[in-house]
């Protein structure tokens, strides 16, 4: 009863080894994060310009909310998406009888 935890094999990561794995792991950890937030950010940016809205208004307060709210302006954005795009195909309608 009287053995303490380095007499049983574990440690409560107190060498340091294990608080330099655990500095490692973590600055990937934030790295990992911050490449999903940059790919969900050009990912937003990219549906938004290629995107037919219900409202054409819409599309440039979208854009100009991903663009100052990055992480936040693209969650809402992917969240709100499917009420404010359509879905019919755009129309090919040249005016080619234009007098200027």
């Amino acid at each position: 009863m009287g053995k303490n935890s380095k007499q049983l094999g574990f440690s409560y990561y107190t060498d340091s080894r294990s608080t330099q794995l655990d500095k490692i792991m973590d600055r990937n950890l934030i790295i990992g994060l911050i490449f999903i937030a940059i790919s969900l950010w050009f990912w937003a940016i990219f549906d938004i310009t290629r995107s037919r809205f219900k409202n054409p208004f819409m599309n440039t307060i979208c854009l100009l909310v991903v663009l100052f709210l990055p992480i936040l302006g693209s969650i809402l954005y992917l969240i709100l998406r499917k009420k404010m795009i359509t879905k019919e195909k755009r129309k090919f309608q040249p005016n080619f009888n234009r007098t200027e």
